[in-house]
């Protein structure tokens, strides 16, 4: 059972009451939302967006009435709302395709995405932990879109075949273009410096810290707040240090994991290991991308020399039940390592997850030289290779 206690106890008690009395009252059939999705239209879409959003503002109208929660709460709660707004018009476009079988872009016009134009964040937004989910679908949709757009305009887009699949072709630097158009597309100025942010952070989630040193202008003119200015230098500063010095950006780790319940695990992989190229996969049983990655890692496995590079796969945060059937359904090989509760803590930390799945690539040395590289992408396969070919 849960306890509460301390400063944020009423706010914390009171958002757990209304959680828990939406989803009783609120409770979603997604068997019956997932059929809608499929035979909608995009207009009857938001039309059906709208009309939750409406019943959930005026069940939390009446929340109010009843439990007269803090102002900050209230703030939690609206932003809470709009974000599960945002999600189901953002993915109505994904859905319908896939059910459909058709292709994402010929579900919607760019104007679809237009519903963002509303948005007016203010610094009471940012408490509560939805808003990032806001900031990347602003950012995957609406700025994509419109970039997509302006660069076709421009011809400076193509259609190609890869892999038997139709794919879209860009002949500029899509990350770069992408980024710059942020300040001119959006309006309102903290979403900006939010979708800014959340650009240069994916960047340096995969270690690529140049990104930023290469758009250190758009940086300095428009990412001005120091609450976000700040945390983005030092983990900028966290990942140069990481990959200019990986020796003891690596040792780090395992010093982080001393007299832990965690240091077994790490201490094992490494030692079995020794010499070998090392592909480090975390992942979670409950992780839908987790699970959408493990075919590409087995064909990867498949390609590569396994007396040269080890697959290690941790699962963390899981039960064992769970983590077993799945390894019977997949017949994944590579080295298997179950992470219990502390050991998952541990590990997060030291490995610095932020999300799953995370995966790190480590050299015959054990120096942690690259993170954020998929099997699905790639650039994994060449960058392994190009480890293995230095050793020679």
């Amino acid at each position: 059972m849960l306890k509460f206690s301390g400063e944020p106890a009423e706010f914390n008690k009171l958002l757990q009451r209304y959680l828990a009395e939406d989803f009783k009252e609120n409770k979603r059939d997604f068997k019956k939302f997932f059929r809608f999705q499929k035979m909608c239209t995009a207009k009857e879409m938001k039309h059906y967006a709208d009309s939750i959003r409406k019943i959930k503002l005026d069940y939390l109208a009446e929340f109010d009435s009843l439990y007269h929660p803090s102002k900050e709460l209230l703030q939690y709660l609206q932003t809470y709302i709009y974000s599960s707004y945002i999600y189901d018009i953002s993915f109505y476009p994904y859905y319908h395709a896939k059910f459909n079988d058709l292709n994402r872009e010929d579900v919607v016009t760019t104007s679809y995405y237009n519903y963002f134009d509303e948005i007016k964040l203010t610094e009471e937004n940012l408490i509560c932990a939805s808003i990032k989910s806001i900031v990347n679908n602003y950012k995957a949709d609406y700025v994509s879109q419109h970039l997509k757009e302006k660069l076709q305009k421009e011809g400076k887009v193509r259609d190609t075949i890869i892999r038997n699949k139709p794919r879209v072709v860009y002949d500029v630097d899509y990350l770069t273009a992408s980024l710059r158009y942020i300040p001119e597309i959006t309006k309102d100025t903290l979403l900006m410096q939010l979708a800014l942010c959340e650009a240069y952070g994916q960047r340096l989630e995969g270690m690529n810290y140049r990104f930023l040193e290469k758009n250190k202008d758009i940086f300095d003119k428009y990412v001005t707040r120091p609450y976000l200015r700040e945390p983005l230098l030092a983990y900028y500063n966290e990942v140069k240090y990481k990959c200019t010095k990986p020796e003891l950006a690596s040792q780090a780790v395992i010093n982080d994991l001393k007299n832990t319940s965690a240091e077994k695990i790490y201490s094992k992989i490494l030692e079995e290991n020794k010499g070998k190229v090392i592909y480090l996969d975390c992942w979670e049983t409950s992780c839908s991308p987790c699970r959408a990655e493990m075919p590409y890692s087995k064909k990867l496995m498949a390609k590569l020399d396994t007396a040269r590079v080890a697959f290690v796969y941790i699962c963390f945060h899981s039960g064992k039940e769970q983590w077993k059937a799945l390894l019977g359904d997949w017949q994944l090989g590579g080295q298997h390592y179950f992470a219990d509760r502390n050991q998952s803590k541990y590990l997060s930390k030291a490995f610095s997850i932020s999300g799953f799945p995370h995966y790190m690539l480590i050299d015959q040395k054990g120096n942690i030289v690259e993170t954020g590289l998929r099997p699905s992408n790639p650039e994994t396969y060449s960058k392994i290779k190009g480890l293995i070919a230095k050793a020679g």
